[in-house]
């Protein structure tokens, strides 16, 4: 198994760290998604996880409108 984690250094902007483990496989597939968007795999994850967050919120204020 692997971490995840972002290279230091890479600006005050990012002050809490998440470490998960994850089997080889996906692993290796993250990675492949991650270079064909030239990005490292702590900016993909990152990626993921804002573009969930976004689309949970929009979710939640469309129910919110709309019953």
């Amino acid at each position: 198994m692997s971490w995840i984690k972002a290279r230091p250094g890479r600006g005050s902007k990012y002050k809490a760290e998440l470490r998960i483990k994850l089997p080889r496989e996906v692993k290796e597939m993250v990675e492949r998604r991650a270079n064909e968007r030239g990005m490292i795999i702590s900016e993909y994850v990152r990626y993921l996880i804002h573009k969930d967050l976004e689309e949970t919120l929009k979710e939640e204020a469309y129910g919110k409108t709309n019953p």
